[in-house]
Parts: structure tokens; sequence; C-alpha cells
């Protein structure tokens, strides 16, 4: 159980350090949005509207964006940092969690929950490479950067 708290943690909170500021963007699974908050000073300096029931949140430094999974409306919203504003929405399988990033190979990994499947996302383009069929209930996935496998934990398995 600690591990699976941690791991939210880490994929709740999300932060962008290329700036002279650094910022955190916190998705607010109730209110439909995302908080930006600047890490100097600890305020909520703006609120971006997103999904249904936002879960989880990825960063890219490379292409400034921030990938939110929205649990509630199955989607994936793509925040510009440069506008703080949603310049993309991507549908993916039935409520996505907690998502991961691979900067290296411009790949998002969804886990969609009650879809039983990873959706594969290219950041370059914000297109949908491929939906895998994964095992029961997917929660959370994870990259090994040393030969670029992506584990799938599930919550079920079949």
């Amino acid at each position: 159980m600690k591990n699976l708290i941690l791991l939210f943690t880490i994929f709740s909170l999300s932060a962008i350090s290329a700036f002279a500021q650094p910022f955190a963007y916190v998705p607010n699974f109730s209110g439909g949005d995302v908080s930006v908050v600047n890490l100097g000073t600890n305020a909520v300096v703006t609120t971006i509207t997103v999904g249904n029931n936002p879960f989880s949140a990825a960063t890219s430094n490379s292409t400034q964006k921030v990938y939110v999974a929205n649990r509630g409306s199955n989607t994936i919203s793509v925040i510009d940092v440069a506008t703080n504003m949603v310049e993309a929405t991507i549908d993916v399988g039935t409520e996505p969690q907690a998502i991961v990033l691979s900067e290296e190979r411009n790949r998002l990994y969804v886990p969609n929950k009650l879809s039983n499947s990873l959706t594969i996302i290219n950041t370059t383009d914000n297109s949908i490479e491929a939906t895998v069929n994964v095992g029961g209930n997917p929660y959370a996935a994870a990259i090994n950067p040393s030969d670029d496998l992506v584990y799938v934990s599930n919550q079920v398995d079949e």
C-alpha cells in the first residue's frame, strides 16, 4: 500500500523546471481543473480547466507541455505551459489512470483501467500510435530506460 501511495503522489504532482521560476501542475480531481503552483512562493498562480476528474499529470521539459489524464471524461488534456491553456484533447480508453512519459521516445503511456488497455500517444503530434490490451484494471505504468520496456501494474490479474 505504501508503494501505491508513493506512486500516486509522484504521478499526481508534476513540475516543469526549465523556467526561471518552476511551477507545479496539480490535478484537482473533483474540480475538473489543474492548479498551477509557483514553487518559489507556493502560491496558486492560475487554474486551468481540463476534463472531468483529472487524476494524474506528466510534464515534458522538451516540448513544454503538461499531459493530464481525465478519468471521468476518458481523455488526455495537453496544456501548453507558455500560455497555460489546453491546446489539445485526446480521446483514450475508459478511465485513464497514472500516466507515464518517455521524453527520449516522445511517447505518453496511458493505462485505461476499465478498458483493460494501454494507449500509446506520440507527443510530437498528439496522435495515438497504438492501444494494447493488457491485464485486468491497469492502474499505473513504468518505463525501464535501459531497454525501453513498459511495465503495467494491474489491479486484477486474469
